[in-house]
């Protein structure tokens, strides 16, 4: 019955009027009381089942434990939104480091399971974070202007070579030269057309941003010792963090914070990742550049490389901003890109690298798996994990599981109510995986006959 469901589920998901229309439709059933309640017992044994673990922590560890002994390793995923008010950054910083505790190890997080068996000692060596949830306002939005406004001061008409953060001369003419923040000073981020921003400052129509504010900079390092407490705590406990990615709007700023927080946590071991979006043009010279930053400044790159999870939201901002789609042009290119990136990763993986891979994509894995053959690399290292979403890609999942590879499932969980808008969205961004799914759904079906042929005999 659970593989029945499992298969239904997987099918209606590969609906484009049902992805379109969920979101609408869940809101307006929980505006009726009798139609929330029916509509909520309806997802919770179905959608939700399927695709989180649990509306608390209790039973998120059952579903943890059960994988543990099938060899995957879990990925407890609290869902966490945008905080709205500083309140809520604070809830979500103490939920953050409530959750780290309580999947606190003493086994080392690179020497984590042997080969000789299946099943594995450590269930949980990561745990997501995501920046948006510990500040408010417009900050993260601000510090991206900044670093695109730094971008165009690194590039005068004379040497677009050039690395210098100080204002150039095509400036000069203008009433208000703005300078860069203390911490942008002496960084340097190439410009790239995975950020489109980049192009509201050219040349031509280039307005420097508001001068940075005292309130701003103290917003800024509450922000810094926040994420750094976290750290701190996942340091203690033998937990890794992965980074989330954001809309391309923000995204500058969360590869600001990362390169920071990397350069102290990132010396000895990987303990904090950056998510790359391979999906987004060019991006591969952004991910090129941080690798030169981590072997400049002595610390390990830590990355969780994914195609991406903003394609509709981000060709829908760009065409109201009049600006280049920043995404691919297909997923053939994209898986290319993804796949070169592997191959990059891993010719710098001795002591320079830690690559988590986000991905779906056999081929992507096979890719991985060869390249740590040629380097005599153990199926358990430390350095290298693979991880799919809870409810998808289990023939992939299990594969690598069975061959003893760092395989990791995704787990949301919380209340339905709190999860199930935020799961709409990432069903909805990830639908092209999901239009994929027909090799899992015809492997599932064959299944099911094959358990009901031996049934009749």
């Amino acid at each position: 019955m659970e593989l029945l469901n499992a298969s239904r589920i997987l099918t209606l998901c590969k609906q484009p009027a049902l992805l379109a229309g969920g979101p609408g439709l869940y809101q307006f059933s929980q505006k009726i009381p009798i139609v929330s309640r029916f509509a909520t017992a309806i997802l919770k044994n179905t959608f939700f089942n399927h695709f989180c673990a649990g509306e608390n922590l209790e039973e998120t560890k059952r579903t943890i434990e059960q994988y543990r002994r099938q060899g995957v390793q879990s990925l407890p995923d609290r869902s966490t939104e945008d905080a709205n008010n500083d309140a809520e950054t604070v809830e979500n910083l103490n939920r953050m480091l409530r959750t780290i505790e309580s999947f606190k190890s003493s086994i080392d997080s690179d020497n984590i399971n042997s080969v000789s068996t299946k099943q594995i000692e450590k269930p949980v060596t990561f745990i997501p974070i995501k920046l948006t949830a510990y500040t408010t306002g417009n900050l993260l939005k601000r510090i991206s202007n900044f670093i695109l406004y730094s971008q165009i001061c690194s590039q005068s008409p004379q040497d677009p070579n050039s690395s210098s953060t100080s204002t150039p001369e095509f400036f000069s003419d203008k009433k208000q030269v703005t300078p860069l923040p203390p911490f942008l000073q002496n960084e340097f981020y190439p410009a790239s057309k995975a950020f489109p921003g980049f192009q509201n400052f050219s040349l031509e129509n280039s307005t420097p941003p508001k001068p940075w504010t005292p309130e701003e900079q103290s917003a800024y390092e509450k922000l810094l010792a926040t994420v750094d407490k976290i750290c701190e705590q996942a340091s203690n406990c033998n937990i890794k963090l992965l980074l989330d990615a954001e809309r391309t709007a923000l995204q500058p700023s969360i590869v600001h914070f990362a390169r920071v927080l990397q350069r102290k946590w990132n010396k000895n071991q990987a303990l904090i990742y950056n998510t790359f979006q391979m999906y987004l043009k060019e991006n591969e010279k952004n991910l090129a550049h941080e690798l030169e930053e981590a072997k400049k400044n002595g610390y390990i790159l830590g990355v969780k490389l994914v195609r991406g999870a903003y394609m509709e939201s981000e060709a829908k901002t760009a065409k109201n901003e009049e600006v280049e789609n920043p995404v691919r042009g297909s997923k053939e290119e994209t898986d290319e890109y993804y796949n070169e990136a592997i191959k990059m990763l891993m010719e710098n993986i001795e002591g320079r690298v830690a690559l988590f891979m986000g991905t779906h994509n056999l081929k992507s894995a096979e890719v991985a798996c060869r390249e740590m053959g040629k380097r005599g690399m153990g199926t358990r290292d430390g350095r290298v994990h693979f991880g799919q979403l809870m409810g998808m890609c289990d023939d992939l999942t299990f594969g690598l599981a069975n061959k003893r590879y760092n395989i990791h499932k995704l787990l949301p969980f919380g209340k339905i109510n709190d999860v199930f808008p935020y799961l709409l969205r990432r069903v909805q961004e990830n639908s092209s995986v999901l239009s994929g799914t027909s090799r899992e759904i015809e492997l599932m079906q064959r299944e099911i006959a094959r358990r009901a042929k031996e049934g009749k005999k």
